[in-house]
């Protein structure tokens, strides 16, 4: 489900990253003299650098270009890493970087977990200090997927510990802030028209808040919050990792745009009108990659003041209709609400009620591999002009196909009144 989960995902790698990032490239590297034997000693893996360059001006620099990690580069590559030396330190007994810059490195997901086993600080005093770290253009690769690009900056304390993290992607659309409390660690999230994969869809956050912290393998995210599909939402959601992946989440929807929601699940069935309820999401998975593609929703739901497209439930009740049952059209509605539910591959909307004037509608359908079941009752009128019809519901989610009771019987189609 594509830059939600993703940078949900490298907010979760990056947090055991950052704690032995100054440590990726040992800062002695200036004077080891064998830089790829002191790297691959400290990664116990291979590492080549293809090329390094020295500049001295503005400020002596040692640039690392084209550093492959593991056999064959299997762990990552590094495109450039560029020291930079404050010239008031330079022959001092600890040299201060004054610029520590890391340019599209792509590292894998498995290399990213075994960081903070291999790069241990050690208690020794460091040769090269720095402030802040720099990452351009990185990305996180799993066996299926690449997260990223985005862009990090890190401030570390004068003991090298890391004070803040901010993770941004290139349009600085979304901003991550990550920083250590007592024993865990507190990440904000906030978004302005930020236009987010979700579901295999483009969807526009208009605004969007996160307040989370961490608790042991697991990041608790008490406070969601935002606009989107010009309208409101405010929830919660728990992401573990401790066995396997696993999210659940609870949110509320306020006076969304109905069309813009319901179109995200199909464009030719859906409903316009403004969109109330409650939305409660879970999903597991052995693997964050497809986490989210067998989710578990339940969406208790009502819309006022629209129209219900591809569904035409006045022409049964209103006419008669051929035994091939009726396709396409529209109903105006003042209100319908159900509860809609989803799970693997099946989907079903219960408690099904329209009302639009003297118009009501209530049913259940329920669909498998895009393929409907379902009934409905319509009735028109009210007292001795009641009119109903009791209707089957088939074909498609995006072809539906209302059939009266003649049509399924194969008698003449007639509307029966209820007095």
């Amino acid at each position: 489900m594509g830059s939600t989960r993703k940078l949900l995902y490298l907010v979760v790698v990056l947090i055991g990253l950052v704690i032995a990032l100054p440590f990726i490239v040992p800062l002695n590297l200036f004077v080891s003299g064998d830089m790829q034997k002191t790297m691959s000693a400290q990664l116990k893996r291979r590492v080549s650098i293809g090329n390094i360059r020295f500049a001295y001006q503005p400020y002596p620099t040692a640039i690392l270009e084209n550093v492959q990690i593991g056999p064959g580069a299997q762990d990552g590559t590094i495109a450039s890493i560029e020291l930079q030396v404050d010239l008031l330190t330079v022959f001092s007994e600890q040299k201060r970087l004054r610029k520590f810059s890391v340019t599209e490195a792509s590292l894998t997901q498995a290399f990213l977990q075994e960081i903070p086993s291999l790069l241990k600080p050690s208690a020794e005093k460091k040769t090269y200090i720095t402030r802040q770290i720099e990452w351009h253009k990185s990305s996180v690769r799993t066996a299926n997927q690449t997260y990223g690009p985005i862009d990090a900056e890190i401030a570390l304390n004068p003991d090298q510990s890391f004070s803040n993290v901010t993770l941004h992607n290139p349009q600085n659309s979304v901003e991550v802030q990550i920083r250590p409390l007592k024993d865990h660690y507190a990440i904000s999230l906030s978004a302005k028209n930020w236009e987010a994969p979700l579901a295999d869809q483009k969807v526009l956050f208009e605004s969007l808040v996160i307040e989370a912290e961490t608790q042991g393998m697991a990041i608790m995210a008490n406070e969601i919050k935002g606009d989107l599909a010009h309208g409101r939402f405010k929830g919660s959601a728990v992401l573990d990792w401790s066995n396997g992946w696993a999210v659940t989440s609870q949110f509320e929807i306020n006076n969304m745009n109905g069309e813009e929601v319901t179109s995200l699940f199909n464009a030719h069935t859906n409903a316009s009108g403004r969109i109330n309820g409650t939305l409660d999401f879970a999903s597991a998975s052995d693997s964050f990659d497809s986490l989210f593609k067998r989710p578990t929703v339940k969406f208790q739901f009502n819309l006022v003041s629209g129209v219900l497209n591809n569904f035409n439930f006045i022409d049964p009740i209103r006419r008669n209709v051929n035994s091939s049952g009726i396709r396409g059209g529209s109903t105006k509605y003042d209100e319908m609400s159900g509860v809609f539910n989803y799970e693997g591959n099946r989907l079903s909307i219960k408690d099904v009620k329209i009302k639009s004037g003297l118009l009501n509608v209530s049913g259940n359908i329920s669909a498998t591999d895009n393929k409907l079941s379902g009934t409905a009752v319509v009735s028109l009128g009210q007292g001795a002009n009641r009119r109903t019809v009791p209707l089957r519901i088939a074909g498609e989610y995006d072809n539906p196909l209302l059939i009266p009771p003649a049509a399924s019987t194969g008698e003449s189609s007639v509307i029966v009144i209820t007095q």
